[in-house]
């Protein structure tokens, strides 16, 4: 078995390498810290070192993959749970089917959306806050618009 001062050193510095793929929104310590942990309960048992790292870098990856996902599926479910201000407009059936609609969407096309109609930003300051181009905006709120009109059309 590896000991714990060459082990931990280890984990902890794929944990700093990897951590920019966590997409939650932990203090940058705790996504260190919990990353670390994970590596090292899932290697502590080996005893090659070389065989260490690439352990640590899949395992993290596959950890990182699992977090994101539970993030994304959460923050889905939320947005989908909040009321709209339409609801007492548009029938039952319709809601159900553009609720239906949303819930395929992504995280970034939800946080678009968002941004857009309940929010009531403009194109240009939604491109400034996600970092990119007015064009880029209209053209995904263009692209998520037809994939929800398709969805409702079904």
């Amino acid at each position: 078995m590896i000991p714990d001062d060459q082990l931990i050193p280890i984990c902890r510095s794929w944990a700093r390498r990897l951590k920019h793929l966590v997409k939650h929104f932990s203090s940058s310590a705790e996504i260190l810290d919990e990353l670390t942990n994970e590596a090292y309960q899932k290697t502590k048992e080996l005893e090659d070192i070389r065989l260490v790292h690439k352990t640590v870098m899949w395992r993290l990856i596959e950890y990182i993959s699992s977090i994101n996902k539970k993030m994304e599926d959460r923050r889905k479910q939320e947005f989908c749970q909040q009321e709209m201000p339409i609801d007492e407009m548009i029938e039952d059936e319709m809601m159900d089917r553009l609720r239906t609609a949303i819930q395929k969407l992504s995280v970034s096309d939800l946080t678009l959306l968002r941004l857009y109609f309940w929010d009531e930003q403009t194109m240009e300051k939604i491109g400034r806050r996600l970092k990119v181009s007015k064009a880029c905006v209209c053209s995904r709120m263009h692209n998520v618009l037809a994939r929800l009109q398709k969805e409702l059309e079904k």
